[in-house]
Order: C-alpha cells, then structure tokens, then sequence
C-alpha cells in the first residue's frame, strides 16, 4: 500500500523476507489487507497459525503463546545505569528516586 515509501533494496528485502515461506499468526485480524498482501507478495509457502481458545472460529494450526516467567528478573531498585533507555536522563531519575 505504501512501498513509495521504501527504497529499491529495501522492497527487494521485503520481497525476500515475504516470498519465501511465512508464518502468520492472527491473519483474521486483517481479513482484507493479509490477502492482498499474499497475492501481492506470492509467498512459497504459508501455515497459518491460530490461538483458538482466543478465536474459536479462527483459520490455521492450533498455537498458543506462552510466556516463559522463569526467564524474567526481578525489578532492581537501585538505579545503576545513566541512561536505561532513549530520553531518560539525570533529571529523570532524580525524580524517579522522589
């Protein structure tokens, strides 16, 4: 819909990525652009894949998302870093501390 945006190496690695063989999840949520998309694209191969107990009437494979809790940390509360992430800066944890 908007590959104008895109520059020529960068539509011929999307048509890369797409016209191998891909794995939806949760097509029926774009029940108009996902099929332009496929005929637009022409993929290899597609196993649609489906959580069912979220979409009873859902269209592919059986699949459930699951997070692994295990893998996850604690919250540490002493700050250690400067800069955790873009636009945080002293001030913002000076404030954060308060």
């Amino acid at each position: 819909m908007d590959l104008h945006r895109y520059t020529e190496q960068q539509i011929l690695s999307l048509k890369d990525l797409f016209g191998g063989n891909i794995i939806p999840v949760y097509s029926e949520n774009h029940p108009t652009k996902y099929y332009e998309a496929l005929k637009y694209w022409k993929p290899k191969a597609i196993v649609d894949l489906c959580d069912t107990e979220i979409y009873p009437n859902g269209y592919g494979i059986h699949f459930e998302k699951r997070i692994n809790f295990k893998i996850y940390k604690d919250p540490i509360n002493q700050i250690f870093a400067e800069h955790m992430f873009l636009g945080t800066n002293r001030e913002y944890y000076a404030t954060a501390e308060k």
